[in-house]
């Protein structure tokens, strides 16, 4: 299955954040689902999108933005069938996991997954698009239920009772209890009874019992004019939710995250039951497991070294150091624009007595009506002013100063064209008194060389720089705000400066050949080259960043230059504007807090010296964010690094600061 690389970046959905390790969980789990649909295709096997996975395609035409897995059911004629034709056809890696497998297998439930492993390389993470953990799809087998009250009375409490021992086993052999041997009798002897089997006290019971669930248990009620069906595993409320046999009769196709997927026709019915009546309302509420559902294994995974693959890990040396090297990074930038404010005036000083001379002898040579030999002296008036204005650009074509100065050059030269062509022609009247012009034009040069020295030499510079570096258009909104009020304050300086960022592949490497750089922001927006701005020798007053990740992100990384910890070295105060608005996160909201770790525990925010969110109330969960991720005793300085503003004041928050 193919995915654009922009499938791959963080993205806010009905207000939801969801990082880009998210994004290629879900790639994964559909390459998985692209097998299903093969296997189910060749075959004439049914399946059907279920629980989450149905109401995302029903309710957001995808998965839902706070959900991690999907789950698909079939009928258990089709469950019996697919499950051996996946044993034969699978994909290498991939496997077909129930109880059959081992007795080391908890799940009462079918899955694919596609790996023996915990962590994909090579190739697989090139077929599985990247994402590095073990991703699988649920299967639900769907079993007829009896209709007699009677014998579902009967079913139900044998059902639950054989769950709940089948259970106890597993937890208690988690727990390492050993079940006393009168109550373990007290088990057998009533499942023996019940069902009419003996069991090996010899072999392991667990996986005789999930055969007793699976061939006697489910069995026992199979008919052709059953009425209700549901999962087993379901057993706690399995007689609550009777799911009508009808609703799968006949399906339908729905779009699905760029593919197609296929959903029962009595969905709406289906979805009622599951969710209530008011299930097309979304709520982050409920889940049946950990979330992310691969949050165990990452862990597990980084404490072995093995599968961190961008994980930033917090140190306060590196604030320290960083801080450090950003006064040093100062001092030294203010030398090195002295010492080239230096060499610059005395080239400048060489070029203005050279023009200087070279105007006395035009002049001269006009009165003498040497036409030629003045048109030879202005060439290379014109070729030194070319020479003089370039090297005015390397030094920063950005700033204002500098580009007045080569402004005014290249009118010097068009002067000089139009001098060179009156002489052509004999005619210099039209440029009055040629002496008094040429003596004009050496003054204003006399004043854009001492505007830039003294720029250089830091003399009569005491206004503020801010220096902007987007890298979207898209995500423009949220520093828009604090840029007009940059822009309005008669005493700064204020730079848009977009910067180049490039998709990752499978492995996590930049695809360094397709660079993207986009400038497509608002007509009010003058959008400078980040090829052109010196900040090696403009050290701004404050530079405020957009991408917080550096290049610890699964999706994309921008220029090097542009990482956190390198930018902090050019200016007094790195601020940090994440990229996107999302909803509030309430306090028992797991999911979304534990998304924003993908966002908040980020180079860009830990090493900014101010982290502008949206609200009081986000900056409350960024603080308990970055303290439980750098350690209890940095909370004060969460406190005092993340300010929580609106919209429509957060400009103020930078003016105000400096």
């Amino acid at each position: 299955m193919e995915f654009p690389d922009s499938y791959f970046e963080d993205e806010v959905r009905d207000g939801f954040y969801i990082p880009s390790l998210m994004k290629r969980c879900w790639a994964a789990q559909m390459e998985i689902l692209c097998q299903v649909q093969e296997i189910c295709e060749r075959h004439k096997i049914r399946y059907f999108a279920d629980w989450g996975t149905l109401l995302g395609a029903v309710r957001h035409g995808g998965m839902i933005p706070w959900d991690d897995d999907m789950d698909i059911s079939m009928l258990r004629e089709d469950y019996i069938r697919f499950r051996e034709a996946a044993d034969e056809e699978l994909s290498e890696g991939c496997w077909f996991k129930d109880w059959r497998c081992s007795d080391e297998i908890d799940s009462m439930i079918g899955q694919i997954v596609n790996s023996h492993v915990h962590v994909l390389e090579g190739s697989a993470l090139e077929v599985y698009h990247g994402f590095p953990y073990v991703a699988g799809i649920d299967i639900y087998c769907l079993e007829d239920l009896p209709d007699h009250e009677r014998e579902s009375r009967v079913f139900w409490e044998e059902l639950c009772f054989l769950f709940k021992v089948i259970y106890k086993l597993q937890y208690d052999k988690r727990k390492g209890r050993p079940i006393g041997e009168e109550e373990l009798l007290y088990y057998i002897g009533r499942i023996e009874a019940f069902y009419q089997v003996k069991l090996d006290r010899k072999k392991p019971l667990r996986r005789q019992l999930c055969e007793i669930l699976q061939q006697k248990a489910a069995l026992r009620y199979q008919r052709d004019d059953a009425l209700t069906v549901n999962a087993l595993v379901h057993w706690k409320k399995i007689f609550i939710a009777r799911y009508p046999k009808w609703c799968f009769e006949k399906s339908v196709h729905m779009p699905f995250e760029g593919m197609e997927i296929t959903v029962p026709a009595g969905y709406d019915k289906l979805l009622a039951m599951e969710y209530g009546p008011h299930w097309m309302c979304p709520s982050r509420a409920g889940g049946g497991h950990e979330y992310p559902y691969f949050k165990k294994q990452q862990t597990y995974l980084n404490e072995m070294n093995a599968g961190a693959l961008f994980t930033y890990v917090y140190s306060a040396q590196e604030r320290e150091e960083m801080r450090m090297l950003r006064e040093e990074a100062r001092v030294h930038a203010g030398e090195r624009m002295k010492e080239r404010g230096k060499m610059i005036k005395e080239e400048l000083n060489e070029f203005l007595s050279l023009f200087r001379e070279a105007h006395r002898e035009i002049a001269q040579f006009v009165k003498a009506g040497r036409m030629s030999v003045a048109q030879n002296l202005l060439s290379d008036c014109q070729n030194a002013a070319i020479q003089l204005g370039m090297k005015i650009e390397e030094m920063g074509n950005c700033l204002e100063r500098f580009q007045s100065a080569v402004k005014l050059l290249e009118d010097y030269c068009e002067w000089i064209y139009e001098l060179y062509e009156a002489l052509s022609r004999e005619k210099t009247t039209a440029f009055g008194n040629l002496e008094r012009e040429l003596a004009t034009w050496e003054k204003k040069f006399l004043q854009a060389a001492d505007s830039v020295t003294e720029y250089m030499l830091g003399k009569n510079n005491a206004r503020k720089s801010v220096v902007f570096v987007p890298y979207k258009p898209a995500y423009w909104n949220t520093m828009v705000d604090i840029w007009r009020e940059v822009v309005d304050d008669p005493d700064t300086d204020a730079w848009v400066i977009p910067i180049p960022y490039y998709y990752k592949d499978a492995h996590g490497k930049a695809k360094s050949e397709e660079m993207h750089y986009e400038t497509d922001y608002p007509d009010d927006v003058t959008v400078t080259s980040y090829e052109e701005y010196p900040f090696d020798l403009s050290q701004p007053d404050v530079i405020v960043i957009q991408c917080p990740y550096d290049e610890y992100n699964y999706g994309l990384t921008i220029h090097p230059f542009f990482y956190a910890k390198n930018l902090r070295k050019y200016t007094d105060r790195l601020v940090c504007v994440p990229p996107f608005w999302m909803d509030e996160i309430a306090p028992g909201d797991v999911r979304a807090r534990e998304n924003l770790r993908s966002l908040c525990c980020m180079p860009g925010v830990v090493l900014s010296d101010m982290v502008v969110v949206q609200s009081e109330q986000m900056k409350s969960v960024y603080v308990d964010i970055l303290t439980e991720f750098a350690g209890a005793d940095t909370r004060s300085v969460w406190e005092r690094t993340v300010v929580g503003v609106g919209k429509e004041k957060g400009g103020h928050i930078i003016t105000d600061w400096y």
